[in-house]
């Protein structure tokens, strides 16, 4: 077992287990539910908004599930979709090395959901923990996701200010916190509720990114490779035809430092790209910039995390819709993208 500790100055009193130590105005917060018949703990119910210490706290498996000092199961909304038996015996899984059985850690904010390797929920579930938990003047660790497939997440936590020793991406079956910090839950689905805390979360990306006002205004495509598992544009070569003669080039987000990625949503003025974790960048666009998305065929606006985005800096938001059915592949109709990026640019 390895111990780490971080301030041994605690902002938590012993006689009440969950309280908040600072209020921060602006966060809509969902309740809890029960699970299995087993009593599943609300952090939330009537208490304030703000970071919320819970004593001698237990994190298990790969995605985190948050357990009291009593063995209570915490339902906390941002560890992902829970479903019957995972919090009960979590198992780590994706790990390609053998993981350290446990460590203890003297103040944490956990960063694991099962669903953390989708870029989308990183930057619109998990960062907004980040930022509230700075907000709150929280110095300790950040217990982020160690799959291999979230190297952006360790990455993104640098640049927007993380030391590398606050850090914590090893693989664990469990982590004691002394003091686990909850943020006030919340959900980037939720963000038509919450637009004056999404605003100022995107303001502090960017005053941490200091993203360069100099760089020329560009166009955006948002690449997929042959390779991708979800969502290939089947005509992309055409599609890239098309949308290089309105003056885009194509992008793989993927390929790029958090900071550069930050950089080219932030010059852009018009995105295009299928729905997926790419579009998640037109929260640092500036307002009332261009964005198409582009949805599998049958499925258009089934999703409307990227509008929500749009609507909220005043985007011009055009969804469209593959025009074949490919299993959830899209195959793009070059006259009507045509024509919808001759009626908006």
């Amino acid at each position: 077992m390895r111990t780490i500790s971080s301030n041994p100055h605690r902002a938590y009193s012993d006689t009440i287990p969950v309280h908040s130590i600072r209020c921060i105005p602006g966060v809509g917060f969902h309740a809890a539910l029960q699970m299995e018949g087993r009593i599943c703990a609300d952090m939330y119910g009537d208490l304030p908004y703000g970071l919320f210490a819970l004593p001698k706290a237990t994190l298990r498996g790969a995605a985190g599930f948050i357990f009291t000092e009593q063995d209570v199961p915490l339902w906390e909304q941002n560890a992902g979709f829970l479903r019957k038996g995972m919090f009960l015996a979590p198992r780590l899984h994706h790990v390609s090395r053998q993981p350290e059985p446990c460590i203890t850690v003297d103040e944490v904010v956990s960063l694991r959901a099962s669903c953390h390797s989708y870029f989308w929920h990183w930057m619109m579930d998990s960062l907004p923990k980040v930022f509230l938990a700075e907000e709150a003047g929280f110095k300790g660790h950040y217990l982020a996701p160690s799959w291999s497939s979230a190297h952006w997440a360790t990455q993104s936590l640098q640049a927007l200010g993380i030391h590398t020793d606050r850090i914590l991406n090893q693989d664990f079956e469990e982590v004691h916190a002394e003091v686990l910090y909850v943020p006030t839950y919340f959900c980037g689905y939720n963000a038509p509720f919450n637009r004056e805390f999404i605003k100022r979360y995107r303001a502090w990306i960017l005053s941490m990114v200091s993203p360069d006002e100099s760089v020329e205004r560009s166009r955006l495509f948002i690449g997929r490779r042959e390779t991708s598992r979800f969502r290939r544009i089947l005509n992309q070569p055409e599609v890239q035809q098309v949308v290089e003669n309105f003056g885009f080039s194509t992008v793989y987000f993927e390929d790029l430092s958090f900071q550069h990625q930050v950089q080219l949503a932030y010059s852009a003025d018009a995105l295009i790209g299928g729905h997926g974790s790419g579009l998640s960048h037109a929260l640092c666009m500036k307002e009332q910039s261009l964005i198409v998305e582009i949805f599998p065929h049958g499925r258009i606006k089934s999703s409307d995390c990227y509008e929500m985005i749009a609507q909220l800096l005043q985007h011009r938001y055009r969804p469209l819709e593959s025009c074949e059915q490919r299993d959830g592949d899209i195959v793009v109709d070059i006259d009507q993208l045509r024509g919808v990026l001759s009626r908006n640019l």
